[in-house]
């Protein structure tokens, strides 16, 4: 049966050696998630604005190297070409970004609501931290 718990004894949570049998044990994994996640924002917040940066820089660039003006205030919209280094470092990125959300989600599955709580806290953290947050529908 699974329901939200308060306890500090978890047997597995990600892997079969890691259990907590002690409050501190359970804390430590709590910090660990928490970083994880904040990690797995960050290297998202990374990602997007990587990808955002490379549309403008290849339409706005090619017009000003053509025309030797500056970059029009409404581009038509553009592209990212595969097989570049930017394609490359996205498609990295957002296999670190899967696994993060896996390695998270199973955490989470462990219904400890302190390490719930670490996973959601953390998130918001960092979305309240991060300046610009690029738009993921992009």
């Amino acid at each position: 049966m699974m329901y939200f718990h308060f306890g500090y004894k978890e047997n597995k949570i990600l892997f079969q050696f890691w259990n907590t049998a002690s409050v501190s044990d359970l804390l430590i994994a709590a910090i660990i998630f928490g970083g994880v996640t904040s990690l797995m924002d960050i290297v998202t917040y990374i990602n997007l604005f990587m990808v955002k940066r490379a549309k403008t820089i290849t339409r706005c660039c090619s017009l000003d190297v053509a025309t030797s003006e500056r970059c029009p205030e409404h581009c038509p919209p553009a592209s990212i070409k595969k097989y570049t280094a930017t394609h490359f470092g996205s498609t990295i990125l957002y296999g670190i970004q899967t696994a993060l959300n896996f390695s998270i989600m199973l955490a989470f599955m462990t219904y400890n609501v302190w390490l719930c709580s670490a996973i959601v806290g953390a998130r918001v953290l960092v979305y309240f931290l991060l300046p610009g947050k690029p738009n993921p529908m992009m």
